[in-house]
């Protein structure tokens, strides 16, 4: 027989003989690697019936034997990682079956009126290459004989701490390897170290209170901890507890993907998204006994997801005491991550709800951060980040909502309310940030705390404050804004409480829809685009306001109303209303420059001098009576000196005497300035005391 054919042998060195019909000196006959006529005769029994061959890649459902390479390569997508690669046994072999009878009820059984059959097996679909859809349970990885043992008993104690770490252990590392995820089976499963994977790992339990990560030791190297530097993909958290018996200990789940960082940036085809969900992070013992000190870290990811995920920190003392914990979620890095997706996530007991540090998106709704320090804390180098914040409830110590560098944000329908009594508190504090929004907040002080800050905007431009309700009690300051913020919008709040002065304004260019209280100086008032009406309502002692007309003393502006109607910084009209003294002016801004204070219809006056009417048109019309006894035969003049004064000579002073004596009568009026004129009496026949009506009609504008 000769030498017997070797069972191995070098697949680039051995070739077969690929023959067609008839003899081989026909030259029908071909040298062919022993692999592909192995695969060739697989496909032809229909094994391998989605193989195609060629130097061009097949679409992805098929399996591709790629003959760019000598021999030739059978490879099959795949899907995490967005590539071809080849196939191993494992792969290829190791695969549920596509169609794998799975027992998904009991057997019939029966009541005593109704009898039920239900189907115990069915067919699931379940393509053996498609590993987007494969998981790998902890307890199917049976790397070593006791993996099986130490992870099936569910009911291990804290002894067994050790063995089952190691064999988790084993199982993530095996997981990370082969790009499968883990999952866990409800069960506790005592721990005393942190579990750690170097590559991408996706870990899932079968629910949220049923697979429960419990590490005992409560050392700060507890908790997961998946550190990515190469072959990123995305990553799966869901349906866990980790909780812990330390006291403000450890991270329960870390994920640091800045090994992925190239040349200062996360890049967007590095794959490195965390998808969290349905997580309970708590202490073992309760959140007056222990917890972890930071629920999750995510160290510059490319984006995350959180959804319906609660973090337990740990307090001082008794429940609502301050926190000791350090945050729940912090999401921030190197690279700028890019995306943050919160929806349903509960926090209490830690100093930070949420802190993101120079993040480009932070997107927050449904939330609830009870009894923290701060709910929402942004760290931002660039002004290029953009927050949204809606329909959430903080409950806090210290501020609610800490922003900074932030070039877009829009924060709504929140209720921010503080707890454990601290001397002061703020709702909202927002520097160098630019075109916010802050709409539909409720703010709200409870207990003995003694000035709840509301809206502090300490600078920043174009941001715009809309109607929110404030309940802060009367030692409370509403809404500040600062000297370097400017073109603040501020539309009609809601004040509940009787606040001396509810709105500080040192701002630039700040407007104001309505401002109660107001202090200040009316030439100071906004006046340019934006807002083409403002209302402000003056307290005793605000400036700038018009004066009485006889004795130049400003008018009490407590309880006035101030309207301005602004067409640009130059143009605008002001009026001013005193209910309380029933009187109105008004006066108009021209070329920059605000005129005089004057009526706004009439205004009537009277003193020992006359009488005076004041037209808004700016037309003054004074009248008098004097009485000038006359000698015969010689004019006598007297000096009539205007009830209020006009702006310059009047152009006309008459005179009249309504009854005349026996005689020759004449009076007329000379010497005209803007404060009197001199009226001329003449009698030829007895010397009397003779009544001159006198009038006078100038300009008081």
């Amino acid at each position: 027989m000769g030498n017997s054919m070797p069972t191995e042998f070098d697949d680039s060195q051995h070739f077969a003989t690929f023959k067609g019909t008839g003899a081989m000196r026909t030259g029908n006959a071909f040298d062919v690697r022993w692999s592909e006529v192995t695969l060739a005769a697989l496909r032809a029994a229909g094994v391998l019936d989605n193989m195609v061959d060629g130097l061009s890649p097949p679409t992805t459902d098929k399996l591709w034997l790629d003959k760019n390479l000598d021999p030739a390569v059978l490879k099959a997508w795949d899907p995490v990682g967005l590539a071809w690669t080849k196939v191993s046994f494992s792969t290829a072999l190791m695969q549920p079956s596509t169609y794998d009878p799975q027992r998904i009820a009991k057997d019939a059984f029966d009541t005593a009126n109704h009898s039920f059959r239900a189907n115990i097996t069915g067919a699931l679909p379940r393509p053996a290459l498609n590993k987007m859809r494969d998981t790998l349970s902890a307890l199917d990885l049976m790397t070593s004989g006791s993996l099986d043992q130490a992870i099936r008993r569910r009911e291990a104690t804290n002894s067994d701490a050790s063995e089952v770490t190691a064999k988790f252990q084993e199982a993530f590392s095996e997981c990370a390897d082969r790009g499968w995820a883990l999952v866990a089976p409800d069960g506790t499963y005592p721990l005393n170290s942190r579990l750690t994977a170097g590559k991408p790992l996706s870990l899932k339990g079968h629910s949220e209170t049923g697979t429960r990560l419990q590490w005992v030791s409560g050392a700060a190297s507890s908790g997961v901890r998946v550190a990515v530097s190469a072959s990123p993909r995305p990553m799966v958290f869901e349906d866990l507890t980790l909780e812990t018996f330390g006291v403000a200990a450890g991270k329960a789940l870390d994920v640091d993907c800045s090994g992925l960082i190239s040349g200062g940036l996360i890049m967007p085809r590095a794959e490195s998204h965390a998808n969290i969900s349905r997580l309970l992070i708590k202490g073992a013992s309760g959140y007056t006994v222990n917890g972890w000190d930071v629920g999750v870290d995510l160290i510059s990811c490319l984006s995350c997801t959180v959804r319906d995920t609660r973090i337990n920190g740990v307090y001082t003392g008794a429940y609502g005491s301050v926190p000791q914990a350090s945050r729940g979620v912090r999401f921030g890095g190197d690279g700028s991550p890019t995306s943050l997706d919160i929806r349903g996530l509960w926090v209490s007991a830690v100093n930070e709800a949420l802190e993101t540090i120079d993040a480009e998106g932070i997107y927050l709704s449904g939330f609830e951060f009870v009894t923290v320090n701060k709910g929402i804390t942004t760290v931002n180098t660039l002004n290029e980040s953009v927050l949204t914040a809606s329909s959430g409830h903080i409950a806090f110590v210290g501020t609610a909502i800490d922003i900074e560098r932030m070039a877009e944000f829009d924060i709504n329908t929140l209720s921010l309310y503080n707890v454990a009594n601290p001397a002061e508190v703020i709702g909202m504090k927002i520097r160098d940030c630019a075109r916010g929004r802050i709409a539909g907040n409720h703010f709200q002080r409870t207990g003995t705390t003694t000035i709840y800050r509301g809206i502090i905007i300490e600078s920043g431009n174009n941001n715009t404050i809309e109607p929110n309700i404030f309940d802060v009690g009367n030692t409370g300051q509403p809404i500040e804004i600062q000297a370097g913020a400017t073109n603040t919008d501020v539309h009609k709040q809601r004040f509940l409480n009787a606040n001396a002065f509810p709105i500080i304004d040192a701002g630039s260019n700040s407007r104001f829809e309505e401002f109660p209280s107001y202090g200040g100086n009316l030439n100071s008032i906004y006046t340019g685009p934006g807002r083409a009406r403002q209302v402000h309502t003056l307290v005793v002692g605000c400036t700038g306001g018009p004066a009485d007309t006889l004795t130049g003393v400003a008018i009490n502006t407590g309880g006035a109303i101030v309207e301005t109607f602004s067409f640009d910084g130059n143009t605008a009209l002001q009026t001013f209303t005193s209910p309380n003294l029933g009187l109105s002016f008004q006066r108009r801004k021209v070329s920059g420059t605000w005129g005089s204070w004057g009526p706004k219809e009439a205004e009537n006056g009277s003193n020992a001098n006359g009488k005076y009417t004041k037209l808004a048109d700016g037309t003054l019309i004074c009248t008098h009576t004097l009485n000038i006894t006359s000698v015969v035969g010689s004019t006598v003049s007297a000096t009539w000196t205007f009830p209020i004064s006009a702006v310059a000579a009047p152009e006309t002073v008459t005179t009249n005497v309504p009854s005349a004596s026996l005689g020759s009568i004449f009076s007329s009026a000379s010497g005209k300035t803007s404060t009197q004129a001199t009226i001329n009496l003449r009698r030829n026949d007895t010397a009397v005391a003779t009544a001159v009506e006198v009038t006078m009609i100038g300009r008081w504008k």
